[in-house]
């Protein structure tokens, strides 16, 4: 129990303690008490069934990267504080080594070489190596203290889309947008352009890109952009 606000986040870790071989599907259940508008004690209630699985291949399938590196990424500041930064940064490299090896070991028929990751963590690597490259979890001396406290307390209290963004940008280019997929909101016109991969491949000296990371955003503007239009 704790107070809160519209923007707090939280992860939570379960264990199970108990046989569930007899059971179709196990229930989650939260508890929110807060006070409407107009003064009121309220109590709001979520509830989630799962369905309960025998086959690790199935616990795979179900994965949810974000909110595993969004869990991950708690604790791993949570282990900076009580541990050492490095055994922060040692702690989300073995999650993800376990995982995949798990999987490798377990899920797998056919041994293949190479990295071996189900699709719905076929990301989980590249989340982690971020992770890694984010001011919470740095080496050297190049963050200031500051800097990094606040970048840890932004992972303790953002949600989880806007810590996604922080930790995977999203990246777009915004000069050549078109009323393709545009949403129509109070009578105007909202483009909605592609997101890209975040690989300097995507980048061209001929067009302006915006990169989305959540608490900031970057505007990179080519060196040819708009030439080729008053050229024409």
């Amino acid at each position: 129990r704790r107070s809160s606000d519209l923007d707090a986040g939280y992860a939570v870790q379960m264990s199970v303690d108990e046989n569930l071989t007899d059971m179709q599907v196990v229930s989650f259940q939260s508890a929110l008490l807060y006070t409407s508008s107009k003064g009121e004690r309220r109590i709001r209630v979520h509830t989630l069934c799962l369905p309960v699985v025998s086959s690790l291949a199935d616990v795979f399938a179900g994965a949810d990267v974000q909110a595993i590196s969004g869990l991950l990424a708690n604790m791993a500041v949570d282990r900076t504080v009580t541990a050492s930064l490095s055994d922060a940064r040692d702690a989300l490299v073995n999650a993800a080594i376990d995982s995949l090896s798990a999987y490798r070991t377990a899920v797998l028929t056919i041994q293949q070489p190479g990295l071996m990751a189900p699709y719905s963590l076929r990301l989980f690597p590249l989340f982690i190596l971020a992770l890694l490259k984010q001011k919470a979890f740095q080496t050297g001396t190049n963050t200031r203290l500051d800097e990094r406290t606040f970048a840890m307390c932004q992972i303790k209290n953002q949600p989880l889309v806007f810590f996604m963004l922080m930790t995977h940008p999203n990246l777009y280019r915004v000069d050549n947008l078109t009323d393709d997929g545009a949403l129509n909101i109070n009578d105007r016109t909202i483009p909605q352009p592609p997101i890209l991969q975040l690989s300097v491949e995507k980048l061209s000296r001929d067009g302006a890109f915006l990169m989305d990371a959540g608490s900031v955003m970057f505007l990179w503007v080519g060196k040819n952009c708009g030439q080729i239009g008053r050229a024409h």
